[in-house]
Parts: structure tokens; C-alpha cells; sequence
């Protein structure tokens, strides 16, 4: 078993956030919200996905377990 983990804060770009909606409009005590998603990947692999948002942005790790019997070359 392989496990991979990768993230992104592409989403703290300025331009990627919305202005009308979401956590831009949070009352000032909430600052951190938090989203699992369970990804759909090959199986018998599974993953999760954890998003953060907050006022300023947001961002998301991923965490893929990767089940696979790959045959390995010599």
C-alpha cells in the first residue's frame, strides 16, 4: 500500500474567492470552517479530501491511500 498526500492554497488567490457568498460574509467570530469529502478514486484505493475555508480564503489537503497491487519492474 502507497500513500500520497498532496494540497493546494490556489484558492487564497484573490481572484478564485467569492465576494457576493461564503465565508466573505461569515459573521466576525467564525473564522475557520472545515469540509470532508471523500474522493472518488480507483479502487480498492480510497481518499479523503479535507477543505479549510476561512474569510481570507481557501485551501485542501488530500490524503489518498492507494491499494493497488502494481506490478514492479526489475
Amino acid at each position: 500500500m502507497r500513500i500520497r498526500v498532496s494540497f493546494s492554497f490556489a484558492h487564497f488567490n484573490r481572484e478564485s474567492r467569492p465576494t457576493g457568498h461564503g465565508p466573505q460574509t461569515w459573521p466576525w467570530w467564525r473564522m475557520v470552517s472545515l469540509g470532508p469529502v471523500r474522493l472518488d478514486v480507483y479502487p480498492p484505493s480510497t481518499g479523503y479530501r479535507l477543505w479549510v475555508y476561512t474569510r481570507w480564503g481557501a485551501c485542501y489537503g488530500d490524503l489518498v491511500f492507494d491499494r493497488r497491487n502494481l506490478a514492479r519492474s526489475s
